[in-house]
């Protein structure tokens, strides 16, 4: 039987940020949103799924993946811990190294992953449509006839063709592939893309701190674009909203200058906000509060408060 580990989709390094002590032993308020169950844990025993990244091709090792992702993190920790001592956002090669923990946090965590599979399904299922013959119409007919299975709605090929675009037949790539291309692929790309942005980091204020999720990388519509938009890193109108730490957030934006700033209480109350809605499931927390705004979360008080903070006029 393989031998079963624990994926860490968040690094504990980076966990570590979000405690009192600043450590990996140090404690956690975890939530959970779905069963609201609450409870305390070290940020080291968080955000982690058996053999999440596990490879099993012919050529690659089972821990490829995981490798790589250490070998990333072993250059991006030093720099995030010294930006904790310091409060202040780097420059440079380590402002570059500082953004490969965005693009992982963006890229690994399980809602991400699955929601590179749903793409992965969709792009197929158009693809196979487009490209559906005949011919293919009558193999799969005979395929299922001989497993005894049910036809009656795909007795023509405009029906089968319905019936997977709707999702009733789903088309499903390798894991190998959607680990490799969707994860590793895409944290490559993540950071190409976000070293085009300029970066402002926010510092809370003594009293509050921003929290953390299973999901804490968040795309932020921040200047009213239409309802359905699709979010999207190459599409600059959208704020990237990564916290680092209880104390920092990074907030990548088009235009004006690489800075370091104070965030007003209303401002963490919104990164929260827009931290807890983003997450698939778990809340990370400092302490048994969320440090959520008392207004309106999507509010124009606190729109404007976050604007103010992030790209003074």
């Amino acid at each position: 039987m393989a031998r079963q580990s624990k994926a860490h989709f968040l690094s504990r390094f980076f966990l570590a940020g979000f405690t009192p002590e600043g450590t990996e032993d140090g404690f956690l308020w975890a939530t959970s949103k779905t069963t609201n169950r609450k409870w305390r844990a070290r940020a080291g025993e968080l955000a982690h799924v058996r053999d999440l990244f596990r490879i099993e091709g012919d050529g690659l090792e089972p821990e490829e993946i995981e490798l790589a992702f250490a070998a990333v993190e072993a250059e991006v920790a030093p720099v995030l811990k010294s930006v904790m001592r310091s409060n202040v956002l780097p420059q440079g090669k380590d402002l570059d190294l500082l953004l490969h923990i965005v693009a992982l946090n963006a890229s690994r965590p399980p809602g991400e992953i699955a929601e590179v599979e749903r793409h992965v399904d969709e792009n197929l299922r158009r693809l196979i449509v487009e490209r559906a013959t005949p011919e293919q119409h009558e193999r799969i007919l005979q395929e299922w006839k001989a497993e005894g299975r049910d036809t009656t709605h795909i007795e023509d090929l405009d029906a089968l063709k319905g019936r997977i675009l709707a999702g009733h037949i789903r088309a499903v790539m390798p894991r190998d592939h959607v680990l490799v291309r969707g994860v590793l692929g895409r944290a490559s790309l993540l950071v190409d893309l976000l070293g085009r942005r300029y970066w402002t980091l926010l510092v809370a204020p003594e009293g509050v701190h921003f929290i953390c999720s299973d999901r804490p990388v968040n795309l932020l519509n921040n200047i009213n674009l239409p309802p359905g938009t699709d979010a999207k890193y190459t599409d600059h109108r959208f704020d990237v909203v990564a916290p680092l730490s209880m104390r920092l957030c990074l907030i990548g934006h088009a235009g004006g200058a690489d800075r370091t700033a104070p965030a007003s209480e209303r401002t963490v109350g919104f990164i929260n906000h827009i931290t807890d809605t983003g997450a698939t499931d778990y809340v990370y927390s400092a302490d048994d509060e969320r440090h959520m705004s008392v207004e309106s979360a999507f509010g124009r008080e606190n729109g404007e408060a976050y604007r103010r903070d992030v790209r003074p006029q």
